[in-house]
């Protein structure tokens, strides 16, 4: 399949606190949680056991830039208790360096950029344990991991293909990610039916994640954001994704038992690079990865 220039939202790492606590996540889709939730919990377990930091870290997608995710960095600031703490970059050579660096306190935020953003995921998943690498040489031990659109493909790609990561990964989230490129439902085939048994029409990305499925560790709990810009028109999706593609990975997730959940944001406000824009997608993203 030929692939297309995407529209793609720079992704983000935000470093989050969040005591070290695994939850079990529902594989079936969950309303859009409308009470406020803080990016970070302070209780410990015991006396003498502390609570652990655990990073988030997002990516941005393809040809994304500093200014991709900087409103919503402002409103985790504003809203979720969370600090803006660091900024790296990944040069084209795959090397990480700080443009900005502070402490981690819990509430840290870090946003990545890589230099060349037009890169192909194969590449783009080494810069994700590039990343992961360097972090892990500054003490961290565990993180959780967010992607936008490429970025969301970039860590599926990279769980797969590195099966002992540098660092423990917590939870993911995925948003606006093409999991089957930019095929549409086919006539008469429907969104249920696609969640059921996969997509009919295959992408070569699809073909190649789906089967690789199996590998993907089964105790990371993953939640998946689409967008729906019109509730009757699932080919258009968030406007650049097809919501069948977004949700091609379902069934697959499904079969292999993991912790996956998809989450529909539904209105035309939902457009591809607005799901990072919207209060109500900071709050279950905040939510899903503290709670």
């Amino acid at each position: 399949m030929k692939k297309l220039f995407w529209l793609l939202v720079p992704l983000v790492i935000f470093l989050v606190g969040c005591q070290v606590k695994k939850n079990n996540t529902s594989q079936e889709n969950s309303s859009v949680k409308e009470e406020s939730s803080s990016l970070t919990s302070t209780t410990t377990t015991t006396e003498t056991q502390p609570t652990e930091i655990i990073p988030t870290i997002f990516f941005h997608g393809y040809a994304g830039g500093r200014g991709s995710f900087s409103s919503m960095l402002t409103r985790l600031e504003n809203n979720h208790e969370a600090h803006l703490g660091a900024v790296l970059k990944v040069d084209p050579q795959g090397n990480v360096y700080p443009e900005s660096w502070g402490e981690f306190q819990g509430k840290d935020m870090v946003q990545v950029l890589f230099e060349d953003s037009k890169n192909n995921e194969w590449n783009q998943a080494q810069w994700v344990e590039n990343v992961l690498t360097y972090l892990s040489n500054k003490g961290i031990k565990e993180v959780n991991l967010v992607g936008h659109s490429m970025g969301g493909i970039d860590i599926v790609r990279f769980l797969l293909t590195f099966p002992t990561p540098s660092l423990k990964i917590n939870k993911i989230v995925t948003m606006g990610a093409p999991f089957n490129e930019f095929e549409v439902l086919n006539d008469g085939e429907t969104m249920e039916q696609m969640l059921a048994r996969g997509p009919e029409n295959e992408s070569d990305r699809y073909s190649q994640l789906s089967p690789l499925m199996e590998n993907f560790p089964k105790e990371i709990p993953w939640l998946n954001i689409a967008g729906l810009r019109a509730e009757n028109n699932p080919n258009d999706g968030d406007g650049t994704v097809p919501l069948g593609s977004a949700e091609a990975l379902t069934a697959e997730a499904t079969k292999n038992q993991l912790l996956y959940e998809n989450q529909v944001f539904t209105g035309s406000e939902y457009y591809h690079s607005g799901l990072h824009e919207e209060q109500k997608v900071d709050e279950v993203v905040s939510d899903f990865l503290c709670n």
